[in-house]
């Protein structure tokens, strides 16, 4: 299936180049190209070529269909597409090995809120509209480039704060809702002034002290723009912080199950709730202000990752068709989603304001084993089923061995009434 494209060359070597077809059709990217010394010695070859590919050539989509499918998303006044009649097969990575799919290759033209020109080259799906990818071919002269940053806890109170980029955080410009990338970067291709907010909400979780969630609003100019994230304090800023790391680990050890996005929405987190000395998740993640010799429990990140764990555990259960009820599981597999991440048997290290060396609970010693230490309530417990959890990650020698070996569990949905 490899096709002739063309030859070149330079001083030392002759470039000799091939591309793809399946049944006729281009496979985009594919490149086949073999380097030689000018005296015809094969030098380096690279081999992007596919031979599994095993698809049906056949659109179920018209070509008029797949360009209004191209401009789904775009939130621009659409100025026209362009649509190639001849398809393409598009390789996409997928789990260690490639899926194929028949698409249509659309060029959509559109202006931007700030009426600068856009032109995507889109490949979509022609058996059902999904669009696979999307450049935009207009490179501007200026950029703005935003980093934004705040000062944090990284892990608990009486460890030193850091600076730390602020991911998957909102950033709206003339009413265009924009999204910072995981080193909370983002790139905006403005050639002027332009007046920018910034709020304490993002893809994964949305900060709020009472009804309040922070923002700021500045202006952004042409070149690089270092923001700090300023108009927040640092309870929320340290919340929001770990619920981006606890959902991005959540993906990471779920990728490829078919359930790594389930947790993708919005957790409201809430600082700074009357009371203290706990924290709790009733749908949302509540972190009680400081008081009565606890700090505020926002600020202590394997907190944030417990409570978290509780609404990973009962969408998790959901998507394989389960229910989560039982009392001490929750504790336990909470506090398991907790120590996976920070590989500490020890949880809630800086909970107490009068005791830097207290703690909630932790699993390295004074191990607490079944039947024995059944006491009825669920939290002590559930340090029978999370120190269980803790001795496999010792026999492994591996916490996040432990933790593909924790994941795979869940779709057996294990569950039973409080007590058993």
């Amino acid at each position: 299936d490899l096709y002739f494209r063309n030859t070149a060359q330079n001083k030392k070597y002759f470039y000799v180049n091939y591309i793809q077809r399946y049944n006729g059709l281009e496979v985009l990217w594919s490149k086949v190209q073999i380097k030689l010394t000018k005296d015809g010695k094969v030098n380096q070859f690279i081999c992007d070529a596919y031979p599994d590919i095993h698809i049906n050539t056949m659109p179920s989509l018209s070509a008029s269909d797949a360009g209004a499918a191209a401009q789904q998303g775009l939130a621009l006044q659409i100025d026209g597409t362009t649509i190639n009649s001849d398809l393409k097969v598009l390789p996409v990575p997928d789990a260690g090995k490639n899926s194929y799919h028949l698409v249509y290759e659309v060029t959509v033209k559109a202006t931007d809120a700030e009426n600068f020109p856009r032109e995507y080259y889109t490949l979509v799906d022609a058996h059902n509209g999904e669009v696979l990818y999307r450049h935009n071919k207009i490179n501007f002269i200026a950029n703005t480039d935003v980093n934004l940053t705040a000062t944090v806890y990284p892990t608990q109170p009486y460890l030193p704060t850091a600076i730390e980029p602020l991911a998957n955080l909102y950033v709206t410009v003339s009413n265009v809702q924009f999204v910072t990338d995981a080193n909370g970067y983002l790139g905006l291709p403005n050639a002027s002034p332009v007046t920018a907010t910034f709020k304490l909400e993002g893809n994964w979780a949305k900060v709020k002290t009472g009804n309040n969630t922070p923002q700021f609003t500045t202006t952004l100019n042409p070149g690089a723009n270092n923001i700090t994230f300023n108009n927040a304090n640092i309870r929320e800023l340290s919340a929001y912080n770990s619920v981006n790391e606890i959902h991005d680990y959540y993906v990471m050890k779920l990728q490829g199950s078919g359930a790594e996005n389930i947790m993708d929405i919005q957790m409201q987190t809430i600082v700074d709730v009357s009371g203290n000395c706990n924290a709790f998740y009733n749908g949302d993640l509540n972190f009680y202000a400081a008081g009565n010799n606890c700090n505020a429990t926002a600020i202590i990140n394997d907190v944030v990752y417990h409570e978290y764990g509780h609404g990973i555990n009962y969408d998790l259960y959901s998507y394989y068709g389960g229910n989560f009820s039982n009392g001490a599981l929750g504790e336990g597999y909470a506090d398991t989603w907790a120590n996976g991440l920070t590989e500490d048997p020890v949880l809630g290290i800086g909970f107490f304001s009068n005791d830097p060396n207290g703690f909630v609970r932790r699993y390295d010693v004074n191990r607490k084993v079944y039947p024995n230490d059944i006491q009825g309530e669920v939290h002590a417990d559930g340090e029978i089923i999370a120190g269980a959890w803790w001795d496999v990650a010792l026999n492994f020698g591996s916490v996040q061995q432990r933790q593909d070996l924790y994941v795979q569990t869940f779709a057996a949905t294990i569950d039973y009434p409080d007590g058993q």
